[in-house]
């Protein structure tokens, strides 16, 4: 039993594989959201998702451009959490075109209040403001957009 996501942002080919072991998730999100984002992380974790994010993927030395972009690669959702600060990182936006350009099932999640502009502005969104990592990786009916 997996939780339900909206609708991908970006339409892709459904991998066959896709519900036959655990979802595979990249997180994108500002350094700022850390404290937030990691219990986020190990709440998705907890369900047995396959999470990855770069405050748990990258060690010291690691090649971090090279190893990002193989990770959203490898993964059919791309989660981003928006809040002011990822929406004004030059990073979480490379993510997000990459993300786009690799055709991912885009997943907003709204955690801080922010101005969305761009594609994700008339996107279905998964409004999580107020909630706790824990609660919002449960899964949220707060939904906005179509």
């Amino acid at each position: 039993a997996y939780p339900s996501y909206p609708p991908p942002v970006v339409s892709a080919p459904r991998p066959k594989t896709l519900y036959a072991g655990p979802l595979s998730i990249f997180v994108s999100h500002s350094q700022a959201d850390n404290a937030w984002c990691r219990v986020f992380v190990d709440g998705l974790k907890s369900q047995g998702c396959d999470v990855w994010y770069d405050e748990q993927g990258l060690g010291g030395g690691a090649v971090w451009q090279k190893r990002i972009v193989e990770e959203l690669q490898s993964r059919p959702f791309f989660v981003v959490i928006l809040s002011p600060d990822s929406t004004n990182s030059q990073w979480v936006d490379e993510e997000i075109q990459l993300a786009l350009s690799a055709r991912r099932y885009i997943i907003p999640i709204h955690y801080r209040q922010t101005t969305i502009v761009g594609f994700l502005a008339n996107r279905q969104i998964v409004d999580v403001r107020g909630m706790n990592g824990q609660a919002a990786a449960q899964g949220s009916s707060h939904r906005r957009g179509s």
